[in-house]
Parts: structure tokens; C-alpha cells; sequence
């Protein structure tokens, strides 16, 4: 495994990736898989990222001061 970075903008949500080793499938959004706006397709490299629309995939937003959760 490796970390994730998350970046919330104000349109979009991007999760940024880094393995310790090389990067060989796909991310999506549980649920989203076949929607080509729900995934993404990084091979070869050790950082690969999805970006997804608030406004797209099923996200939900929940505001909270000390917790941050991903379903």
C-alpha cells in the first residue's frame, strides 16, 4: 500500500495515490465503475489520481470539523 492525498475543490474532488510499487489497474467510485466520468485508468507509475465532479458519481458532501470520512 502506499498514502493518499485528498483535495477537495470547489467543483471537484481529486484522490491522488502513492504507491510503493507500480500502479497496474483502475480507481472508480464504488458503484460508478462503468461510468467513464467515475474512473480512472493509471498504469505504469508509482502516483496515479482520480478527479471526480461533487456533481457526478453519487458523491455526497458532509461537512464536519474533526472527521473526514470516504464511502
Amino acid at each position: 500500500m502506499g498514502k493518499a492525498e485528498v483535495e477537495c475543490g470547489e467543483d471537484t474532488i481529486e484522490v491522488v495515490f502513492l504507491t510503493e510499487s507500480v500502479f497496474q489497474g483502475r480507481i472508480y467510485v464504488v458503484g460508478h465503475s462503468n461510468d467513464g466520468r467515475c474512473v480512472s485508468r493509471d498504469t505504469g507509475r508509482r502516483t496515479t489520481s482520480i478527479t471526480v465532479r461533487k456533481d457526478q458519481c453519487g458523491v455526497a458532501i458532509t461537512r464536519s470539523v474533526s472527521s473526514f470520512v470516504i464511502a
